[in-house]
């Protein structure tokens, strides 16, 4: 996940064409790059943890969009919160 534009960069030049791009449209927001499995738990997590670091956080519920190559995708997701993203942490 980047978090600023020089990262977003960064991620956006690494990204494979199998790996999905996950943003929040209209919003500054981070970069997320889902590699591997692309099941349904793996593409709502990477959305609400994307809509966390988002500037639209703040938002009860936040439209996320995705994309690999070939397809595109959106969800309107909660924001992770604070206790999940603590799970998250290695």
């Amino acid at each position: 996940m980047g978090r600023n534009e020089a990262v977003n960069l960064l991620l956006s030049d690494l990204k494979r064409p199998a790996d999905y791009v996950f943003e929040v449209p209209g919003y500054g927001s981070p970069l997320t790059i889902l590699e591997g499995s692309k099941d349904k738990e793996a593409i709502e997590l990477a959305a609400r943890l994307t809509a966390r670091y988002s500037d639209a956080r703040a938002e009860e519920e936040v439209l996320v969009e995705y994309r690999d190559g070939k397809r595109k995708g959106r969800l309107i997701v909660p924001p992770l919160n604070s206790e999940s993203k603590s799970v998250l942490r290695l």
